[in-house]
C-alpha cells in the first residue's frame, strides 16, 4: 500500500474463522446470531476501541452508512450493525469476497 500518506490508519475485516473464499455467511455460524456475533467479535472490537481512543476521528460507519455516537468497539456489537453487514452479506454473495470492501480509512490531522 504504498499510496499511503504517513499518519492513515486503516481498518479492514478480518474473519475470526477459517472460511472457504466461494463459501457464503452461512459458513460462518457467528453471522447468523447476534449473541454468537457480539461474542465473538468482542477481542477484536476492544482491540479497535483501544487502536482508535487516543485519536479524534470522524465516527461514521461505512457499513450502516450513518454515524454512532459511542465508541468504535460499542458500535460494532451493536445490533443495528451486525443486521446491515448481514443484508451486505446476503446467502450466495462469497463472504471473502464480500470482505475486500469491508474496510475503512482516517486521515489523521496535521497529515
Amino acid at each position: 500500500m504504498s499510496d499511503l500518506a504517513e499518519g492513515t490508519i486503516i481498518v479492514a475485516a478480518v474473519w475470526p474463522c477459517s472460511v472457504d473464499p466461494w463459501a457464503d455467511r452461512r459458513s460462518c455460524p457467528w453471522l447468523e446470531i447476534h449473541s454468537c456475533w457480539k461474542g465473538t467479535m468482542k477481542p477484536a472490537a476492544k482491540a479497535l476501541q483501544e487502536i482508535l481512543c487516543d485519536f479524534v476521528l470522524p465516527r461514521y460507519c461505512m457499513v450502516c452508512k450513518r454515524d454512532f455516537p459511542k465508541g468504535y468497539g460499542k458500535h460494532l456489537l451493536e445490533v443495528h450493525h451486525w443486521e446491515c453487514l448481514r443484508q451486505q452479506l446476503p446467502e450466495g454473495r462469497h463472504i471473502v469476497a464480500a470482505s475486500m470492501s469491508f474496510w475503512q480509512r482516517w486521515q489523521l490531522a496535521g497529515n
